[in-house]
């Protein structure tokens, strides 16, 4: 079972950047009812509990996703800097990059393999 969280419940509606009308479809709660909560003029404390633990499971899973998102975002923009610097290394290199490219690549992988066989020397 969720708990009720206050603070997360003030996050969604102030600094996720989901719509009322999305968390409403989302959730099963009136715009209305969402707008009265968010404006302080019903206060969270007196929020049916059954609405608060649906707004903070729902805000978990946003915060979640968000969090996801920017892990990927940040990902694609380690992949975009590599592929660039791989481009740049054939640039420079020529044909011969490729195979410079593979050989350090298999060499990392060999060391990756001893590692995780606990062969890494400390």
């Amino acid at each position: 079972m969720t708990d009720a969280d206050s603070r997360l419940i003030e996050w969604l509606f102030h600094e996720s950047n989901i719509t009322r009308y999305k968390i409403s479809k989302d959730v099963g709660i009136s715009e209305s009812t969402l707008s009265r909560i968010a404006s302080g003029e019903t206060p969270i404390d007196a929020v049916r509990f059954g609405y608060a633990r649906k707004l903070t499971e729902y805000a978990r899973l946003v915060k979640y996703s968000q969090h996801a998102q920017a892990l990927l975002d940040k990902d694609k923009g380690q992949t975009t800097l590599i592929s660039q610097t791989l481009q740049q290394l054939r640039d420079v290199y020529g044909e011969g990059a490729d195979k410079l490219i593979e050989s350090v690549l298999s060499e990392r992988k060999k060391d990756n393999k001893m590692e995780s066989k606990g062969g890494g020397e400390s």
